[in-house]
Protein backbone atom coordinates (compact mmCIF):
# COMPACT_ATOMS: atom_id res chain seq x y z
CA UNK A 1 0.00 0.00 0.00
CA UNK A 2 1.25 3.20 -0.91
CA UNK A 3 0.15 5.99 1.80
CA UNK A 4 0.54 9.86 1.21
CA UNK A 5 0.43 11.29 4.59
CA UNK A 6 -0.06 16.00 4.89
CA UNK A 7 1.27 17.15 7.79
CA UNK A 8 -1.00 20.31 8.49
CA UNK A 9 -0.55 22.52 11.64
CA UNK A 10 -2.95 25.03 12.32
CA UNK A 11 -1.45 27.69 14.75
CA UNK A 12 1.49 29.11 12.54
CA UNK A 13 3.76 32.23 13.73
CA UNK A 14 4.60 33.23 10.35
CA UNK A 15 1.46 33.69 8.77
CA UNK A 16 -1.61 33.59 10.01
CA UNK A 17 -3.85 30.25 8.91
CA UNK A 18 -0.97 29.47 7.07
CA UNK A 19 -2.16 25.80 5.58
CA UNK A 20 -5.28 27.54 4.46
CA UNK A 21 -3.55 30.15 2.76
CA UNK A 22 -4.20 30.44 -0.98
CA UNK A 23 -1.68 30.12 -4.12
CA UNK A 24 -3.75 30.47 -7.67
CA UNK A 25 -6.65 30.62 -5.67
CA UNK A 26 -6.16 27.45 -4.15
CA UNK A 27 -5.14 26.44 -0.51
CA UNK A 28 -1.86 25.14 0.84
CA UNK A 29 -3.56 22.22 1.92
CA UNK A 30 -5.68 21.60 -0.90
CA UNK A 31 -2.65 21.72 -3.04
CA UNK A 32 -0.92 19.17 -1.00
CA UNK A 33 -4.56 16.90 -1.51
CA UNK A 34 -4.49 17.59 -5.20
CA UNK A 35 -1.31 16.60 -6.03
CA UNK A 36 -1.23 13.10 -4.39
CA UNK A 37 -4.52 12.40 -5.63
CA UNK A 38 -3.65 13.08 -9.62
CA UNK A 39 -0.84 11.47 -9.16
CA UNK A 40 -3.06 8.21 -9.10
CA UNK A 41 -0.13 7.03 -6.81
CA UNK A 42 -2.11 5.98 -3.16
CA UNK A 43 -4.03 4.05 -2.03
CA UNK A 44 -4.84 6.70 0.91
CA UNK A 45 -4.07 10.00 1.14
CA UNK A 46 -4.34 11.42 5.12
CA UNK A 47 -4.22 14.61 6.16
CA UNK A 48 -2.77 14.73 9.98
CA UNK A 49 -3.83 17.95 11.76
CA UNK A 50 -4.91 19.73 15.26
CA UNK A 51 -7.29 21.50 13.61
CA UNK A 52 -10.95 21.66 13.09
CA UNK A 53 -11.04 24.03 10.04
CA UNK A 54 -8.29 22.38 8.33
CA UNK A 55 -10.23 19.04 8.86
CA UNK A 56 -12.64 19.68 7.59
CA UNK A 57 -11.46 21.63 4.39
CA UNK A 58 -9.44 18.09 3.75
CA UNK A 59 -12.73 16.18 3.63
CA UNK A 60 -13.94 18.44 1.19
CA UNK A 61 -11.52 17.38 -0.96
CA UNK A 62 -11.86 13.62 -0.08
CA UNK A 63 -9.29 12.84 1.91
CA UNK A 64 -8.82 11.28 5.41
CA UNK A 65 -8.21 13.28 8.53
CA UNK A 66 -6.66 12.33 11.87
CA UNK A 67 -6.14 14.50 14.80
CA UNK A 68 -3.16 14.21 16.15
CA UNK A 69 -2.75 15.62 20.02
CA UNK A 70 -1.53 19.14 21.12
CA UNK A 71 2.24 17.99 21.85
CA UNK A 72 2.59 16.69 18.16
CA UNK A 73 1.44 20.08 16.96
CA UNK A 74 3.44 22.92 18.89
CA UNK A 75 6.45 24.37 17.49
CA UNK A 76 9.28 21.85 19.09
CA UNK A 77 7.21 18.92 17.68
CA UNK A 78 8.71 16.87 14.88
CA UNK A 79 7.12 16.05 11.67
CA UNK A 80 8.47 11.76 11.76
CA UNK A 81 6.81 12.35 15.17
CA UNK A 82 3.39 13.31 13.90
CA UNK A 83 3.65 10.70 10.65
CA UNK A 84 4.40 7.95 12.95
CA UNK A 85 1.51 8.76 15.03
CA UNK A 86 -0.92 8.86 11.77
CA UNK A 87 0.45 5.81 10.42
CA UNK A 88 -0.34 4.10 13.85
CA UNK A 89 -3.61 5.38 14.16
CA UNK A 90 -4.58 4.32 10.59
CA UNK A 91 -3.05 0.76 11.13
CA UNK A 92 -0.76 1.09 8.63
CA UNK A 93 2.49 -0.68 9.21
CA UNK A 94 3.61 -1.86 5.62
CA UNK A 95 3.93 -0.49 1.79
CA UNK A 96 5.26 3.05 1.03
CA UNK A 97 4.70 6.27 3.12
CA UNK A 98 5.15 9.70 1.64
CA UNK A 99 5.11 12.77 2.91
CA UNK A 100 3.75 16.03 1.29
CA UNK A 101 4.06 19.04 3.16
CA UNK A 102 1.34 21.62 2.25
CA UNK A 103 4.12 24.89 2.44
CA UNK A 104 5.12 23.80 -0.94
CA UNK A 105 2.34 24.31 -3.28
CA UNK A 106 4.96 24.59 -6.15
CA UNK A 107 5.82 20.71 -6.12
CA UNK A 108 3.34 19.25 -8.86
CA UNK A 109 2.28 15.92 -9.47
CA UNK A 110 4.81 14.98 -12.07
CA UNK A 111 7.06 15.81 -9.06
CA UNK A 112 5.55 13.39 -7.24
CA UNK A 113 5.57 11.02 -10.24
CA UNK A 114 9.10 11.23 -11.25
CA UNK A 115 10.39 11.04 -7.70
CA UNK A 116 8.49 7.81 -7.03
CA UNK A 117 10.40 6.34 -10.35
CA UNK A 118 13.49 6.68 -8.47
CA UNK A 119 12.35 4.11 -5.00
CA UNK A 120 13.97 1.04 -5.04
CA UNK A 121 11.45 -1.50 -3.89
CA UNK A 122 14.32 -4.03 -3.05
CA UNK A 123 16.33 -1.36 -1.29
CA UNK A 124 13.63 0.73 0.52
CA UNK A 125 16.13 3.35 0.92
CA UNK A 126 14.68 7.05 1.29
CA UNK A 127 13.70 9.53 -1.91
CA UNK A 128 14.23 13.19 -0.59
CA UNK A 129 13.54 15.54 -2.96
CA UNK A 130 16.30 18.72 -3.03
CA UNK A 131 17.46 21.88 -4.52
CA UNK A 132 21.15 23.17 -5.16
CA UNK A 133 22.23 25.00 -2.10
CA UNK A 134 21.77 28.88 -2.33
CA UNK A 135 24.66 28.86 -0.23
CA UNK A 136 27.14 26.22 -0.03
CA UNK A 137 27.55 24.93 3.31
CA UNK A 138 31.61 24.47 2.77
CA UNK A 139 31.74 28.91 2.87
CA UNK A 140 30.22 28.53 6.56
CA UNK A 141 31.90 28.47 9.78
CA UNK A 142 30.72 26.96 12.91
CA UNK A 143 30.75 28.39 16.56
CA UNK A 144 31.26 25.98 19.79
CA UNK A 145 32.56 27.34 23.33
CA UNK A 146 33.33 30.41 21.67
CA UNK A 147 35.72 28.96 18.98
CA UNK A 148 35.26 29.30 15.14
CA UNK A 149 36.29 26.75 12.18
CA UNK A 150 35.44 25.47 8.96
CA UNK A 151 32.91 23.20 8.16
CA UNK A 152 35.24 20.98 6.54
CA UNK A 153 38.46 22.84 5.93
CA UNK A 154 39.36 26.59 6.10
CA UNK A 155 40.97 26.44 2.45
CA UNK A 156 37.28 25.65 1.57
CA UNK A 157 36.42 29.51 2.08
CA UNK A 158 38.58 31.04 -0.23
CA UNK A 159 37.91 28.19 -3.09
CA UNK A 160 36.21 29.19 -5.97
CA UNK A 161 32.47 27.53 -5.74
CA UNK A 162 32.91 25.52 -8.97
CA UNK A 163 36.22 23.55 -6.90
CA UNK A 164 33.73 22.82 -4.20
CA UNK A 165 31.35 19.50 -4.87
CA UNK A 166 27.65 20.17 -5.72
CA UNK A 167 25.50 21.08 -2.30
CA UNK A 168 21.92 19.72 -2.10
CA UNK A 169 19.20 21.25 0.73
CA UNK A 170 16.38 19.13 1.39
CA UNK A 171 13.81 21.13 -0.10
CA UNK A 172 10.69 19.71 2.25
CA UNK A 173 8.42 18.86 -0.47
CA UNK A 174 8.93 15.02 -0.69
CA UNK A 175 10.02 11.95 1.54
CA UNK A 176 9.57 8.99 0.21
CA UNK A 177 9.98 5.81 2.93
CA UNK A 178 9.15 2.45 3.30
CA UNK A 179 6.66 2.36 6.03
CA UNK A 180 8.12 -0.37 7.97
CA UNK A 181 11.40 1.18 8.59
CA UNK A 182 9.77 4.39 8.74
CA UNK A 183 8.18 3.21 12.01
CA UNK A 184 10.95 1.34 12.92
CA UNK A 185 14.09 3.92 13.01
CA UNK A 186 11.63 7.07 13.38
CA UNK A 187 13.43 9.18 10.68
CA UNK A 188 13.20 10.14 7.28
CA UNK A 189 16.89 9.74 5.98
CA UNK A 190 17.40 6.13 5.69
CA UNK A 191 20.30 4.77 3.10
CA UNK A 192 20.58 4.38 0.69
CA UNK A 193 19.18 7.45 0.07
CA UNK A 194 18.26 8.87 -3.90
CA UNK A 195 17.83 12.47 -4.18
CA UNK A 196 14.81 14.03 -6.55
CA UNK A 197 16.26 17.12 -7.76
CA UNK A 198 13.94 20.13 -7.94
CA UNK A 199 14.47 23.12 -9.50
CA UNK A 200 14.04 26.99 -7.47
CA UNK A 201 11.41 28.02 -8.25
CA UNK A 202 9.56 24.60 -7.57
CA UNK A 203 11.29 24.35 -4.36
CA UNK A 204 9.91 27.24 -2.81
CA UNK A 205 8.51 26.85 1.17
CA UNK A 206 5.73 29.08 2.24
CA UNK A 207 7.27 30.78 5.68
CA UNK A 208 6.03 34.30 5.36
CA UNK A 209 4.03 36.33 3.42
CA UNK A 210 6.95 37.32 0.76
CA UNK A 211 6.71 33.77 0.18
CA UNK A 212 2.84 33.66 -0.43
CA UNK A 213 3.30 36.31 -2.92
CA UNK A 214 6.11 35.22 -4.68
CA UNK A 215 4.80 31.78 -5.15
CA UNK A 216 1.35 33.33 -6.49
CA UNK A 217 3.41 35.45 -8.90
CA UNK A 218 5.34 31.98 -10.42
CA UNK A 219 2.20 30.49 -10.27
CA UNK A 220 0.58 32.94 -12.37
CA UNK A 221 3.70 33.18 -14.88
CA UNK A 222 3.53 29.12 -15.32
CA UNK A 223 6.94 28.95 -13.55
Amino acid sequence: MNTAIITARANSKGILHKNLQTVGGISLLAHAILAAKQSRLFERIIVSTDGKELAQHALKYEAEVIIRPAELANDTARSIDAVCYTLQQAGICTGTTTLLQPTSPLRRTHHIQEAFQLYDPIEKGSVISVCVAEHHPYKTLLCENGNYYAVRRIEDLESPRQALPIAYRPNGAIYINDTTKLLQYRRFFLDPIQLYVMNKNDSLDIDNTADLDHANYLFQQGL
